[in-house]
C-alpha cells in the first residue's frame, strides 16, 4: 500500500492511515516530499518513496510509476494500493473522488438530498467579493479555501480578512454548536461501515478539527442522507456537522481516524477490502463501539492553554 499526502509530510491523516493499514497486516510505503515526514517516521512504515509535491509537475506520474513497482509484487490492483491523505493530492492525481473536495459545490450537491442542509455560502474569487459576502452575512464569518490548502479561519471583523487570495474561498456565517461527524466507507452505493463521533474540544478553539472526541450512537437518518449524497462514491469519507448543517465533506482519510480504529472499525482496511465490513451476524453497516474517547494531545493542550489565557477556564475551581 502507498500512502501519500502530497505535501509537507506533517499530516496526522497520513500517519493514522499508515498505522491502520499496518495493524490490518498490510506492508505500507509512504510517499515523502520533505526532509521530515511524520508517517514515514512511524514504525508502521516499511518503505519510503520519494515524490515531488502535489503542486509540482510530475507528482502524478511519479505516484503512478511507484504504484506499478509496488503492485508488481502484490496481488492488489494498483487502484486499491493507493491511500490519499489530502485534497491537493486527490486533485493532482485526478481521482474520481476529487470532484467531492470542491467545497464550493457542496450546497448544490446537498440540494438533491431532502433534509441535508448546508450553511448559507458564497464562493468568492476576489478580495472584493469576499469582503462583500462577509459584510452581507455579518461578522464573525468563516472563510476556507474551495480546495483545502490551509485550515478554515474565523474572521471577527473586516480588518482580519486577508488582503489577497491564492485561489477561491468559501465564506459562511459563523455557527455555534458542537462539532459532530459521520465517518465511514461507501461501496457499490451502500454504506458498509460507519463511525459517529462528537467533538468535546477543537483546535483551533473557534474553527478547528476535533482534538478530543467520543463515539456516539448512530443517527440512522443522517446515515441515509449521507449514503444518498455519496451514492456514487467508493471508499472512505468523513462528513462533519455543526448546528444541524453539513459543513465539510472529506472523501479521504482524516485526522481523528484513530478514534474509529480504537472503537473497533478499521475504516482504512475496510475501504481496501470491503469483505472486512461485517458486523454482528453479518449486519451492515459495521458500526463502532459507543463511548470510546480520542485525544490529539498537542491540539488538546493548545485548546486548554488558549482557554486559560482567555479566562474561559482556570486551573483552580
Amino acid at each position: 500500500m502507498l500512502v501519500t499526502d502530497g505535501g509537507t509530510g506533517q499530516g496526522r491523516s497520513a500517519l493514522a492511515a499508515t498505522r491502520a493499514l499496518h495493524d490490518a497486516g498490510y506492508r505500507v510505503a509512504v510517499g515523502v516530499t520533505a526532509d521530515f515526514n511524520l508517517a514515514a517516521s512511524s514504525r508502521s512504515c516499511q518503505h519510503i518513496v520519494h515524490l515531488p509535491s502535489a503542486t509540482e509537475p510530475g507528482y502524478a506520474d511519479a505516484v503512478r510509476a511507484d504504484l506499478r513497482r509496488l503492485s508488481a509484487s502484490s496481488p492488489l490492483a494498483a487502484e486499491a494500493a493507493l491511500v490519499v491523505a489530502s485534497d491537493a493530492a486527490m486533485v493532482a492525481l485526478e481521482l474520481p473522488e476529487a470532484e467531492l473536495v470542491d467545497k464550493g459545490a457542496l450546497e448544490a450537491r446537498c440540494a438533491a438530498v431532502p433534509g441535508l442542509d448546508v450553511p448559507p455560502s458564497a464562493v468568492c474569487a476576489t478580495t472584493s467579493e469576499m469582503r462583500l459576502a462577509a459584510k452581507r452575512f455579518g461578522f464573525p464569518v468563516v472563510i476556507k479555501p474551495v480546495v483545502s490548502t490551509w485550515p478554515a479561519r474565523t474572521i471577527g471583523d473586516v480588518s482580519e480578512l486577508p488582503s489577497d487570495l491564492d485561489g477561491s474561498v468559501v465564506v459562511q456565517p459563523f455557527l455555534e454548536g458542537q462539532l459532530e461527524a459521520i465517518s465511514g466507507v461507501m461501496h457499490n452505493g451502500s454504506l458498509i461501515a460507519a463511525v459517529h463521533q462528537r467533538a468535546l474540544r477543537t483546535w483551533p478553539v473557534s474553527c478547528g478539527p476535533s482534538c478530543a472526541a467520543v463515539t456516539v450512537e448512530r443517527d440512522r437518518e443522517r446515515e441515509k442522507q449521507i449514503a444518498a449524497l455519496l451514492v456514487d462514491h467508493r471508499g472512505l469519507f468523513q462528513a462533519q456537522f455543526l448546528g444541524g448543517y453539513l459543513i465539510d465533506l472529506n472523501p479521504r482519510v482524516y485526522g481523528s481516524l484513530p478514534l474509529a480504529l480504537t472503537a473497533g472499525v478499521n475504516l482504512v482496511a475496510v475501504s481496501v477490502d470491503a469483505d472486512l465490513a461485517s458486523g454482528p451476524n453479518g449486519a451492515r453497516p459495521l458500526a463502532a463501539e459507543v463511548g470510546v474517547m480520542y485525544r490529539w494531545i498537542e491540539g488538546d493542550v493548545r485548546n486548554v492553554m488558549a482557554q486559560v489565557r482567555s479566562g474561559d477556564v482556570g486551573f483552580l475551581a
